[in-house]
């Protein structure tokens, strides 16, 4: 048995800081969303999807600096207001308790899902076992990242990670949520 854990919206409560942070960053970059828009627009999609929709949106807005700085609004939001989902330290304990294998599988970037494991003081239940959309060719809802985790965890090794580059698809959503 392996229990596989999505991050966003599961092991913690990041979906309504991250629809925030974004709709506060594009209005200011001149698209007026609500946290409620932001989130029926970007979720399910990498981030790069999601750079994607943005640069149609507001072409020439979008640049590395720019993307630097969602990135560090979202890590500082982070970093002041997020929180592990009530009850999920126990059920990972519960988990550990019964030598049940666990790892995470998640469409967000993986600097940002270990950010948010850390910050919630999940990341020792863990450890390395850690699996991002960067790392298979499709991201959800194919089952790629399912059975690249099952697979790496089957074989009780990390697999390696591959660099968004050696994707067959372009860079990570990092699942937004």
């Amino acid at each position: 048995m392996l229990v596989i854990f999505d991050c966003d919206g599961v092991l913690v409560d990041s979906e309504p800081i991250v629809n925030r942070v974004e709709a506060n960053f594009l209005s200011s970059s001149g698209w007026t969303l609500s946290p409620e828009e932001s989130r029926a627009l970007f979720k399910g999609h990498t981030f790069a999807e999601a750079i994607r929709i943005i640069d149609k949106r507001l072409p020439g807005v979008v640049s590395e600096d720019w993307v630097y700085k969602l990135a560090m609004a979202t890590a500082q939001a982070f970093h002041q207001e997020l929180e592990a989902t009530p009850g999920v330290k126990d059920l990972l304990l519960a988990l550990q308790q019964r030598n049940v294998p666990v790892c995470v599988a998640s469409q967000s970037a993986l600097p940002r899902v270990l950010l948010s494991l850390q910050i919630c003081e999940l990341d020792p239940f863990f450890g390395g076992k850690v699996y991002t959309a960067s790392m298979v060719p499709r991201p959800k809802p194919a089952p790629d990242l399912f059975l690249h985790a099952a697979s790496c965890r089957s074989r009780s090794q990390l697999c390696p990670r591959r660099s968004g580059s050696a994707r067959a698809r372009s860079e990570p959503r990092e699942r937004r949520r």
